[in-house]
């Protein structure tokens, strides 16, 4: 399946159970009818499904295909979300192929929240209560496409919502508003009170970008708009982006966007 589809699916629920504590796996392997989402709340599990080995975590969620080998392993006890579905799609299409079956989610806080509402709602026969169960089964299921989305179209996804970790948070809100501006990462990261190496991992790790990155971005993003929205020369936007010079931003601009500044300029005007 083409994996710019996944989000026009849907699932259905066929039903969902929550282990406040599961001491072990009844068995090591098994295989399933529907398909199956793996979430937990504490805890970590390893597991295998086809060649894919890993550690499921707080924050991850696995997706299980139906008819697929799945081996699973835990240490101690767990505190697990364990939900069968349907995919529901117009497509005709007979497999989803996914990226891969463990996927650790961005926006921590929505996420939660979603887990929590499931968890509220266990074991209810009240209709609106399962059609709440629904949309928040999708919700992450929505969560999980934009992770997918993010790493097989890096370039189209650059702002990301919060993350749990609030220096992190700070230091986002902190290069949205001085990405422009002359400044050293090493600097910003003494700001933080992390070594340069300290805060770019960290950092990337919270918003699967490293700084640099994120930085040239968005000096990407507003040099191409001044190119289409202004007559500023390159040496004028190139000060306005936080370059040195026009020259310099032309390099980086014709590496980010395949093409030089003034040729974008003209495929472009409008």
């Amino acid at each position: 399946m083409d994996k710019r589809y996944f989000w026009t699916c849907s699932l259905r629920m066929l039903s969902y159970t929550f282990f406040a504590r599961k001491e072990e796996f009844v068995v090591d392997e098994d295989i399933y009818d529907s398909w199956i989402l793996f979430m937990i709340d504490n805890g970590s599990f390893d597991y295998q499904i086809e060649e894919e080995r890993g550690t499921v975590e707080q924050g991850d969620v696995l997706v299980c295909p139906p008819g697929v080998a799945f081996r699973r392993m835990m240490g101690a006890p767990i505190a697990l979300h364990f939900i069968s579905f349907e995919i529901i799609t117009n497509l005709k299409l007979n497999q989803l192929e996914l990226p891969h079956y463990k996927t650790t989610i961005t926006d921590r806080t929505r996420f939660h929240s979603n887990i929590n509402y499931l968890h509220d709602y266990n074991l209810t026969n009240d209709p609106k209560k399962l059609m709440q169960q629904q949309h928040m089964l999708n919700d992450i299921w929505q969560l999980t496409c934009n992770e997918w989305d993010n790493e097989l179209h890096p370039n189209e996804y650059l702002y990301h919502t919060y993350s749990g970790d609030p220096l992190m948070n700070d230091a986002y809100e902190w290069l949205l508003n001085n990405a422009y501006s002359k400044f050293n990462l090493s600097g910003l990261a003494e700001r933080f009170a992390l070594s340069p190496v300290q805060f770019s991992r960290r950092f990337q790790r919270e918003f699967h970008i490293k700084p640099s990155e994120f930085v040239k971005r968005l000096r990407i993003q507003k040099a191409a708009r001044l190119l289409l929205e202004t007559n500023l020369t390159l040496e004028q936007i190139a000060e306005r982006c936080g370059y040195d010079n026009g020259f310099y931003l032309s390099r980086v601009f014709r590496r980010a966007m395949g093409v030089s500044p003034s040729d974008y300029r003209i495929q472009n005007i409008i």
